[in-house]
């Protein structure tokens, strides 16, 4: 499990800290023998887990901004891997987002990475591959909560952080959910050298600086 950022509070950020990876699912809905909830309902856009995922994500958003220590106009959603592709999901769906900013994010373009993807898009693309008979409903139902059909969606600022040897988080798949953002104030931020769990305290401290300068204006 990745910690909470309690190193956040002490920089007086208001945070909800939201952790996808391992989350609980009724285990009966899982396809057979998969052991992953990243599969749980996965046949339908309706019973996805994603589905959930995202909407407690925006579930949070309306939590946050019952509390008096909040600033309605400065709200941003950051994370890595499956935070960073939620983040850009949601600033897609909310506009109460603020500012973005995403390091390694997953879920982006199925299509473009799915086939060579070592993550989660992966791991679909075999389970759909060695289920003929649901492959078009998989594929419909991942493609729902793909990045890139949210990005056109996104006006507000957004930094994005992706490494060329990601094997997980494929660079292409990024590339083309960051072309695809329709706002203009955006920034790809590139780590030639790093793999997935590279150079981690780096990203993490250009994320924060990143929303640090924006939330403090």
């Amino acid at each position: 499990a990745v910690p909470a950022p309690a190193s956040l509070a002490e920089k007086g950020f208001a945070v909800l800290w939201f952790q996808a990876r391992g989350y609980e699912v009724d285990q009966s809905s899982y396809p057979p023998d998969n052991q992953g909830y990243i599969l749980s309902g996965i046949e339908n856009q309706e019973t996805y887990v994603y589905r959930e995922i995202v909407s407690h994500g925006l579930l949070g958003i309306d939590f946050l901004l019952t509390r008096k220590e909040v600033d309605p106009k400065r709200i941003a959603a950051a994370g890595a891997s499956q935070g960073g592709g939620l983040s850009l999901i949601l600033a897609g769906l909310d506009s109460r987002i603020s500012y973005v900013s995403a390091d390694f994010p997953s879920l982006c373009d199925f299509e473009a990475t799915g086939l060579v993807s070592a993550g989660l898009l992966g791991e679909v693309r075999r389970y759909a591959d060695s289920n003929p008979a649901v492959q078009e409903a998989v594929r419909s139902a991942v493609s729902y909560f793909d990045v890139v059909n949210f990005a056109g969606r996104i006006k507000v600022p957004v930094q994005i952080n992706a490494g060329l040897l990601d094997a997980q988080c494929v660079p292409i798949g990024i590339w083309n959910a960051y072309r695809a953002i329709a706002g203009r104030k955006k920034t790809l931020q590139i780590y030639p050298a790093a793999g997935h769990g590279d150079q981690n305290a780096v990203r993490w401290d250009n994320m924060i600086e990143y929303l640090t300068e924006r939330l403090s204006r």
